[in-house]
Protein backbone atom coordinates (compact mmCIF):
# COMPACT_ATOMS: atom_id res chain seq x y z
CA UNK A 1 0.00 0.00 0.00
CA UNK A 2 1.26 3.14 -1.26
CA UNK A 3 1.15 6.08 1.47
CA UNK A 4 1.05 9.75 0.63
CA UNK A 5 2.09 12.43 3.42
CA UNK A 6 0.18 15.35 3.12
CA UNK A 7 -1.72 18.25 5.02
CA UNK A 8 -4.85 19.94 4.59
CA UNK A 9 -3.98 21.84 1.21
CA UNK A 10 -0.66 20.53 -0.14
CA UNK A 11 1.59 17.27 -0.76
CA UNK A 12 4.61 16.58 0.66
CA UNK A 13 7.20 16.80 -2.65
CA UNK A 14 10.43 15.64 -2.77
CA UNK A 15 13.84 18.19 -2.40
CA UNK A 16 14.47 18.16 -5.75
CA UNK A 17 11.94 20.58 -6.88
CA UNK A 18 10.37 18.78 -9.39
CA UNK A 19 7.07 18.71 -7.42
CA UNK A 20 7.06 14.60 -7.30
CA UNK A 21 5.21 13.28 -4.06
CA UNK A 22 7.02 11.00 -1.89
CA UNK A 23 6.04 7.88 -1.72
CA UNK A 24 5.82 6.24 1.96
CA UNK A 25 5.15 2.28 2.01
CA UNK A 26 3.11 0.87 5.53
CA UNK A 27 5.35 -0.17 8.37
CA UNK A 28 8.45 1.77 7.71
CA UNK A 29 9.63 4.66 9.01
CA UNK A 30 9.12 8.35 7.92
CA UNK A 31 11.09 11.83 8.23
CA UNK A 32 8.55 14.92 8.16
CA UNK A 33 9.60 18.03 7.05
CA UNK A 34 10.66 19.10 10.29
CA UNK A 35 13.71 16.58 10.01
CA UNK A 36 11.82 14.56 12.98
CA UNK A 37 11.46 10.70 12.18
CA UNK A 38 8.29 8.82 12.77
CA UNK A 39 7.77 4.62 12.67
CA UNK A 40 5.46 3.31 12.01
CA UNK A 41 3.84 4.69 8.72
CA UNK A 42 0.24 3.47 8.94
CA UNK A 43 -2.71 4.81 6.69
CA UNK A 44 -4.46 7.30 9.16
CA UNK A 45 -1.24 8.45 10.77
CA UNK A 46 -1.82 12.26 11.54
CA UNK A 47 0.31 14.67 14.34
CA UNK A 48 -2.39 17.60 13.82
CA UNK A 49 -0.15 18.98 10.84
CA UNK A 50 0.99 16.30 8.75
CA UNK A 51 -1.20 13.17 7.88
CA UNK A 52 -0.19 9.98 5.83
CA UNK A 53 -3.37 8.36 3.84
CA UNK A 54 -3.66 5.67 1.01
CA UNK A 55 -3.04 6.98 -2.37
CA UNK A 56 -6.40 6.91 -4.12
CA UNK A 57 -5.92 5.42 -7.87
CA UNK A 58 -6.52 7.13 -10.83
CA UNK A 59 -9.99 7.50 -12.57
CA UNK A 60 -10.24 6.05 -15.58
CA UNK A 61 -9.08 7.28 -18.85
CA UNK A 62 -12.07 8.42 -20.88
CA UNK A 63 -12.69 7.20 -24.69
CA UNK A 64 -10.82 9.38 -27.03
CA UNK A 65 -8.18 10.57 -24.21
CA UNK A 66 -4.65 9.55 -23.50
CA UNK A 67 -2.86 9.96 -20.42
CA UNK A 68 0.83 12.34 -20.93
CA UNK A 69 1.70 11.59 -17.04
CA UNK A 70 0.17 11.16 -13.60
CA UNK A 71 0.76 13.83 -10.63
CA UNK A 72 -0.74 13.27 -7.20
CA UNK A 73 -2.80 16.13 -5.95
CA UNK A 74 -5.22 16.69 -3.16
CA UNK A 75 -9.07 15.74 -4.44
CA UNK A 76 -11.33 16.03 -1.33
CA UNK A 77 -8.48 15.98 0.82
CA UNK A 78 -7.01 13.44 0.25
CA UNK A 79 -3.90 12.35 -2.20
CA UNK A 80 -4.93 10.77 -5.63
CA UNK A 81 -3.43 9.87 -8.62
CA UNK A 82 -4.44 12.47 -11.51
CA UNK A 83 -3.97 12.18 -14.94
CA UNK A 84 -2.73 14.64 -17.25
CA UNK A 85 -5.31 13.98 -20.08
CA UNK A 86 -5.11 15.02 -24.01
CA UNK A 87 -7.09 13.95 -26.88
CA UNK A 88 -6.05 10.93 -28.33
CA UNK A 89 -5.72 12.49 -31.80
CA UNK A 90 -4.02 15.58 -32.45
CA UNK A 91 -6.65 16.41 -35.18
CA UNK A 92 -9.54 15.05 -37.28
CA UNK A 93 -7.26 13.82 -39.87
CA UNK A 94 -5.62 12.01 -37.54
CA UNK A 95 -8.21 10.34 -35.91
CA UNK A 96 -9.85 9.27 -39.73
CA UNK A 97 -6.19 8.38 -40.35
CA UNK A 98 -5.75 6.27 -37.39
CA UNK A 99 -9.68 4.92 -38.97
CA UNK A 100 -8.88 4.04 -42.05
CA UNK A 101 -5.39 1.89 -40.82
CA UNK A 102 -7.10 -0.34 -38.53
CA UNK A 103 -11.01 -0.77 -40.78
CA UNK A 104 -11.31 -4.38 -42.35
CA UNK A 105 -14.29 -6.20 -43.75
CA UNK A 106 -14.14 -9.85 -45.41
CA UNK A 107 -13.62 -10.49 -48.91
CA UNK A 108 -17.52 -11.37 -48.87
CA UNK A 109 -18.42 -8.50 -46.77
CA UNK A 110 -17.14 -6.11 -48.93
CA UNK A 111 -18.70 -7.28 -52.37
CA UNK A 112 -21.84 -7.53 -50.26
CA UNK A 113 -22.07 -3.99 -49.87
CA UNK A 114 -21.02 -2.56 -53.03
CA UNK A 115 -23.62 -4.95 -54.49
CA UNK A 116 -23.59 -6.64 -57.99
CA UNK A 117 -24.06 -3.05 -60.47
CA UNK A 118 -20.86 -1.67 -58.51
CA UNK A 119 -18.98 -5.11 -58.71
CA UNK A 120 -20.00 -5.28 -62.79
CA UNK A 121 -18.75 -1.35 -63.34
CA UNK A 122 -15.11 -2.78 -61.37
CA UNK A 123 -14.79 -5.79 -63.95
CA UNK A 124 -16.06 -3.60 -66.66
CA UNK A 125 -12.68 -1.30 -65.41
CA UNK A 126 -10.36 -3.91 -64.79
CA UNK A 127 -11.17 -5.24 -68.18
CA UNK A 128 -9.49 -2.63 -69.83
CA UNK A 129 -6.19 -2.71 -67.96
CA UNK A 130 -3.50 -4.92 -68.75
CA UNK A 131 -1.62 -5.64 -65.09
CA UNK A 132 -4.74 -6.15 -63.62
CA UNK A 133 -4.13 -9.43 -62.74
CA UNK A 134 -3.13 -8.53 -58.98
CA UNK A 135 -5.89 -6.68 -58.08
CA UNK A 136 -8.06 -8.73 -59.82
CA UNK A 137 -6.99 -11.94 -57.49
CA UNK A 138 -7.17 -9.36 -54.02
CA UNK A 139 -10.88 -8.78 -54.66
CA UNK A 140 -11.84 -11.98 -55.33
CA UNK A 141 -9.84 -13.87 -53.39
CA UNK A 142 -8.31 -12.16 -50.38
CA UNK A 143 -10.25 -13.29 -47.35
CA UNK A 144 -9.51 -9.15 -45.84
CA UNK A 145 -10.25 -6.20 -47.37
CA UNK A 146 -8.05 -3.55 -45.55
CA UNK A 147 -9.43 -0.17 -46.05
CA UNK A 148 -5.87 1.70 -46.37
CA UNK A 149 -4.13 -1.05 -48.71
CA UNK A 150 -2.92 0.15 -52.05
CA UNK A 151 -5.38 -2.53 -53.61
CA UNK A 152 -8.63 -0.93 -52.00
CA UNK A 153 -7.15 2.45 -53.58
CA UNK A 154 -6.88 1.21 -56.83
CA UNK A 155 -10.73 -0.44 -56.11
CA UNK A 156 -11.88 2.81 -55.28
CA UNK A 157 -9.93 4.57 -58.29
CA UNK A 158 -11.89 1.81 -60.31
CA UNK A 159 -15.09 2.88 -58.97
CA UNK A 160 -14.18 6.61 -59.01
CA UNK A 161 -14.81 6.77 -55.45
CA UNK A 162 -13.70 10.04 -53.23
CA UNK A 163 -12.23 8.89 -49.79
CA UNK A 164 -15.08 9.55 -47.93
CA UNK A 165 -17.26 6.47 -50.07
CA UNK A 166 -14.57 4.28 -49.58
CA UNK A 167 -15.12 4.67 -45.91
CA UNK A 168 -18.66 4.49 -46.41
CA UNK A 169 -18.03 1.12 -47.66
CA UNK A 170 -16.47 -0.19 -45.08
CA UNK A 171 -18.38 0.89 -42.31
CA UNK A 172 -21.47 -0.77 -43.98
CA UNK A 173 -19.25 -4.14 -45.08
CA UNK A 174 -18.10 -4.20 -41.28
CA UNK A 175 -21.77 -4.12 -40.26
CA UNK A 176 -22.76 -7.00 -42.65
CA UNK A 177 -23.30 -9.87 -40.67
CA UNK A 178 -22.41 -12.74 -42.83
Amino acid sequence: MTLILHTDTKIHTDSNGNGNAIHFRTGGWFTLPDGSNVSPASDGWTNGEWSLSTLISADTIPEGKVSSGTTVALVKGLPKSVHTLTDRYASEADRVDAWRSSARCSRLQGRLALGESEMARFYTFIDGLSNSWTLLQIVNNSGTWQRDSEDMMLLGFALDYKAEQMDALFVSAMHLEV
